[in-house]
């Protein structure tokens, strides 16, 4: 169709029409997108008092409110303590003090995106300190909601209140502790009670030193702090998180206390009351159960450490001291290992038959002076296949080797103990039986030149799952050839071997011997040298013998004489060396193993006419 032939009143009609939809929709050309003027604000508030979170916005046609209790944040519906959860006003009635740190946003939308999202507002439920009137916890005038605070409320004590708060009644209570920095808190007397159900927090100053402080929850973190009287309640486990002490009672009465790190030290006249299977210390660290004067002219009798290192074990150990007064030590770990470190620290490999899996680390305050009888529990679940408890010993890890007791039955009826007297060190202690690698000791090992070659001597004591030794020959110390087998009686007691090595006479020769038992793992023993002129004379004796850092070596020569020195560890490596020009006569010389960590070491002595190899015991 040709644009002539368009009529003008068509084109009248439809230009009105056009006029009339902008007329009816007109275009928006200043429409924004949501946002925030006014941010809502942290509330502190009483158990069971109101609050509102407001928030302001321009360009907002719609609100939601959302809370994050724990999990992240979700759309809060009206209902129960909540009102006007879609209105720029959210309204909590009836706050309970579980609803203690939760947090709240808010969402506002537009007519445009994007939606614009709030800060985010912390409501804080607990009872304030104020200390108004006097320092009495009684008096509800003295908190800030006016009333006293119960189980399920969370306590703040803030600095600055005319009076610091003192707990005077019998039935103090709350739910979580904080006591700000600067302030404090203490009790008026020594029967007045606080009972706490959560947590504790100090960053002021708690004065538990009169009173008695409950733990009553579960899962609860108590910081380091000196009581005069503790008691555990409730459930489950409570953590310390420093360093504690309790001067008077420890009461047990339900859930456990593990310790971690940190060290619970209970003082000279402190007790304690009610441990069980239910309600024990636990080592699960470094940290150890302290207590203070055991022995004559402090505590006398047996004294119990109750503690385990899990919830599931209790293996309580029981020290009577007949000796000097000290402070002891315990705490248990799990397994039992063929070797440890100076800090009590496993350093072997673990054991998996024929003990208690366990190992108690118990230490004296100032070494020397004690005279222990011990007494060590264990349940059945903590045996290892094969152990046999009819004919099991205590086990002492002295000088780098484990050192049996006698073996005899055990007591009891799971739990089972047994007992070991005339303790004097201390150090890690685990219970064997036959075929544990506890027991062997090699008590000596000597050799001397014969004319047939050398004469090696030695003796043991309490094999047990041992299948045979062999001796091993070197002419330089360090590279070392098979010399022969002797089998092993492989029996509880005393036993003596001797084997001669029919070798042509060298200048010098060193021997050792390999302990091997049944399952194919076996240990050295030290290294013997052997001189062609040896004579075996002993003309040194040292002493004292066994030693902590410095003991005396008296000589006896009759000419004056060089003599060599080695200090052999047990490995038999010479880690000292050096050389006396002596006269005739009796000569005195300290010998130091300051430095070194305890041990067995041995002495080697090197003359004209004469060897001598003295064994050292540093504790």
């Amino acid at each position: 169709m040709r644009l002539s032939a368009i009529k003008p009143t068509t084109l009248a009609v439809q230009g009105l029409l056009i006029l009339l939809f902008f007329i009816s929709n007109p275009v928006n050309t200043s429409a924004q997108a949501p946002s925030i003027t006014g941010q809502p604000s942290n509330a502190t508030i009483c158990p069971g008092s109101n609050t509102t979170f407001s928030v302001t916005a321009s360009n907002a046609t719609g609100y939601q409110w959302q809370l994050n209790s724990g999990s992240g944040f979700s759309d809060i519906s009206n209902g129960g303590v909540y009102s006007g959860a879609t209105t720029a006003t959210l309204t909590i009635t009836g706050a309970t003090a579980g609803m203690t740190g939760y947090q709240y946003q808010c969402v506002v939308s537009g007519s445009t995106l994007p939606n614009a999202t709030s800060n985010t507002a912390t409501l804080t439920v607990n009872n304030r300190w104020v200390g108004n009137i006097n320092p009495a916890w009684s008096l509800g005038a003295n908190w800030a909601c006016g009333t006293l605070p119960t189980a399920t409320t969370d306590v703040v004590i803030n600095s600055g209140t005319t009076f610091p708060p003192l707990i005077n009644i019998t039935t103090a209570t709350c739910n979580n502790l904080t006591i700000a920095s600067g302030a404090t808190l203490a009790f008026s007397g020594s029967t007045n009670v606080l009972t706490v159900k959560g947590n504790i927090t100090n960053s002021g100053t708690f004065n538990a030193s009169a009173g008695k402080l409950v733990l009553s929850g579960s899962s609860q973190t108590i910081p380091a702090i000196a009581v005069k009287n503790l008691q555990l309640n409730g459930s489950g486990t409570k953590t310390l998180s420093g360093a504690a002490s309790v001067s008077g009672i420890l009461t047990f009465t339900n859930g456990y206390l593990a310790l971690g790190n940190n060290t619970l030290t209970l003082g000279a006249a402190a007790t304690t009351s009610g441990s069980s299977s239910s309600s024990f210390i636990i080592t699960d660290g470094t940290g150890a159960l302290a207590i203070s004067n055991i022995g004559t002219g402090g505590r006398t009798g047996a004294i119990t450490f109750p503690v385990g290192n899990s919830s599931s074990s209790y293996t309580p150990v029981t020290i009577t001291n007949s000796g000097t007064a000290d402070v002891f030590g315990a705490r248990v770990i799990s397994g039992v290992y063929n070797a440890y470190n100076t800090s009590d620290v496993p350093t072997g490999a673990a054991q998996t038959t024929y003990n208690v899996n366990k190992t108690w680390l118990i230490t004296e305050g100032t070494a020397g002076g004690s005279n222990a009888n011990i007494t060590f529990q264990w349940n059945g679940a903590d045996e290892q296949t094969s152990f046999d408890r009819t004919n099991c010993f205590i086990g002492h890890y002295t000088s780098n080797t484990w050192n049996p007791g006698s073996t005899q039955a055990a007591s009891g009826s799971d739990p089972y103990t047994l007992s070991v007297s005339g303790i004097t060190s201390f150090s890690p202690f685990g219970i064997g039986s036959a075929g544990s690698i506890l027991p062997l000791t090699l008590r000596s090992f000597t050799g001397r030149m014969i004319p047939d070659g050398a004469r090696l001597q030695w003796q043991t004591d309490n094999e047990q799952h041992l299948a045979y030794f062999d001796i091993e020959r070197s002419n330089d110390g360090s590279s070392y050839a098979f010399a022969g087998r002797t089998p092993a009686f492989n029996q509880p007691g005393i036993h003596d071997y001797s084997f001669t090595d029919k070798i042509t006479v060298s200048p010098v020769l060193y021997y050792r011997l390999k302990q091997a038992d049944m399952d194919g793992r076996f240990t050295y023993s030290p290294v013997v040298r052997l001189s062609s002129d040896n004579t075996q004379e002993k003309i040194a004796v040292l002493a004292p013998n066994p030693f902590r850092n410095t003991a005396n070596l008296k000589l006896s020569l009759i000419a004056p004489q060089q003599i060599n020195f080695t200090i052999i560890d047990n490995t038999g490596k010479g880690i000292r060396k050096g050389q006396w020009s002596l006269p005739a006569g009796n000569t005195v010389l300290p010998i130091s193993l300051e430095g070194l960590a305890p041990g067995l070491y041995y002495l080697e002595l090197n003359g004209p006419g004469f060897h001598q190899l003295i064994p050292m015991a540093k504790q």
